[in-house]
């Protein structure tokens, strides 16, 4: 995908700390002690590294709820997706998908619109 000079952002789907590691009370246990904890994705530095080698951009953007919004309408809940299935159903206005084509849909939205896509 890199090599290809068409391309010219990448996106990446962000994870925070707290979804990482399901809870922050590692990070709060450390900083009570004087100490730090710095999480680094490596898939995510590569990739940055990588774009820039061949004069590209990588973008994070917040994943959270992607595959339980609606990209036409907005309407978001887990009842999207029945029994938490690859199918999107929105309870909304009814637009069904496969639930990643969901998520990538409403990833490519939520990129910043000062990136050139």
């Amino acid at each position: 995908m890199l090599a290809d000079p068409t391309i010219k952002v990448v996106v990446v789907e962000h994870k925070d700390r707290a979804t990482r590691f399901g809870f922050r009370s590692i990070e709060t246990l450390l900083e009570q002690q004087g100490r730090h904890i710095e999480v680094v994705n490596v898939a995510e530095n590569y990739i940055a590294y990588k774009a820039l080698l061949v004069g590209s951009k990588a973008v994070q953007v917040d994943a959270y709820h992607t595959s339980q919004a609606c990209p036409r309408c907005g309407y978001t809940s887990p009842d999207n997706r029945p029994e938490k299935g690859l199918l999107f159903i929105c309870q909304a206005c009814h637009l069904t998908l496969h639930a990643d084509l969901i998520g990538a849909r409403n990833i490519a939205l939520r990129t910043p619109r000062c990136v050139e896509r």
